[in-house]
């Protein structure tokens, strides 16, 4: 297990993952967050968070859910600017409830499944500018289409009917993947083959990271 000390140097470090559903982007963001003692930041689970709390947003996300229509850019924003206030105010040390008493020293956040739109990256940008922050790289997961809808199939959810699955994948190609282009014009991203087993991806990972973080200023992340 690799592990870098952030928080020590005192420095922030913003990373977001990005990937088709399938591509196992959720399982690398799960394992890379305590690598680099972040906050793993994932909108599902933030969604759920907020509702299991009764706080006034968490009210207007259930009440979004009852409707069944999809949560708004605006809510999805607002949620992620809470947690961040959260995560800078050490929250997790008042009992607040808004992020995991045994939450991680490191002031950054590893974003999952977060920024998905156009309007949620620029208002991404503006958080992280607006606290003097940046996003400091995008990890792209990437696997054969057809490799995804097997994964997808095989998992056996509810929702995960072919059509269902085919209609999730267009979605992400529409809306999602045109953001990669814009993090890869700004020499953010970081692309790894998902179609592997899952350790291999992560060593993958971890040492096409450390090496694109060595030319920035985060390069002092120290991992051990």
């Amino acid at each position: 297990m690799y592990e870098a000390t952030v928080a020590d140097k005192g420095l922030t470090l913003h990373l977001i993952v990005m990937g088709p559903q399938g591509s196992g982007k959720g399982t690398q963001a799960a394992l890379l967050a305590p690598a680099l003692r972040l906050h793993h930041l994932s909108t599902g689970e933030l969604f759920r968070a907020a509702i299991a709390l009764g706080s006034p947003l968490g009210r207007a996300i259930q009440a979004v859910y009852d409707r069944g229509d999809l949560i708004t850019d605006d809510l999805t924003v607002e949620l992620v600017e809470e947690r961040l206030d959260a995560i800078v105010a050490g929250d997790a040390r008042s009992g607040s409830g808004l992020i995991p008493t045994d939450a991680p020293a490191a002031v950054g956040a590893l974003f999952d499944g977060f920024p998905r739109t156009g309007p949620q990256a620029q208002a991404l940008d503006e958080l992280l500018t607006g606290r003097g922050d940046q996003i400091d790289g995008v990890i792209e997961i990437t696997a054969p289409e057809e490799q995804l809808v097997e994964r997808l199939v095989a998992r056996g959810r509810s929702d995960d009917s072919l059509e269902g699955i085919r209609r999730r994948l267009e979605q992400y190609h529409a809306e999602t993947a045109p953001l990669l282009e814009i993090y890869r014009a700004r020499g953010l991203v970081v692309s790894v083959d998902g179609a592997r087993p899952v350790e291999t991806v992560h060593r993958d990972l971890v040492g096409r990271l450390r090496q694109h973080l060595a030319g920035t200023d985060r390069g002092q992340v120290a991992w051990r």
